[in-house]
């Protein structure tokens, strides 16, 4: 490989997944009044434009990827009862994993695309 230095190549670089909580491409998922500790792990499905990310809050969140403005709409998932502090697709996109930090959980969550949930979002079960 070769050292990228350059803001407009590393720009035009089309990744293979996206696991990183800063960039443009994230900048809609950080609430107000929150430091860059608050949100632990996001993981994109770029076949769904969907991004999914874990927080010290204990929600597992669904946002639209790219999500590129301040205060993105998202839904909220309740399950964990501490931080959470991993989120991941499966290799089919079907499911989510969510690890929690001091609740020692492990939640395997159903994604339901928004053309099967009659909704105007995805959904997770």
């Amino acid at each position: 490989g070769k050292h990228l230095t350059s803001k407009d190549e590393i720009k035009g670089i089309h990744w293979a997944t996206w696991t990183c909580v800063l960039g443009p491409e994230v900048n809609g998922i950080w609430p107000k009044y929150t430091d860059i500790t608050d949100i632990n792990f996001v993981d994109a499905n770029f076949g769904s434009a969907t991004l999914v990310s874990g927080d010290d809050f204990g929600l597992v969140k669904l946002f639209r990827f790219p999500c590129l403005k301040k205060g993105a709409k998202f839904r909220k998932y309740v399950g964990h009862s501490a931080h959470v502090t991993n989120v991941r697709w499966s290799y089919d996109f079907q499911w989510i994993i969510s690890t929690g930090g001091a609740d020692h959980s492990v939640f395997q969550w159903r994604f339901i695309p928004e053309a099967m949930s009659n909704g105007g979002f995805d959904t997770l079960q």
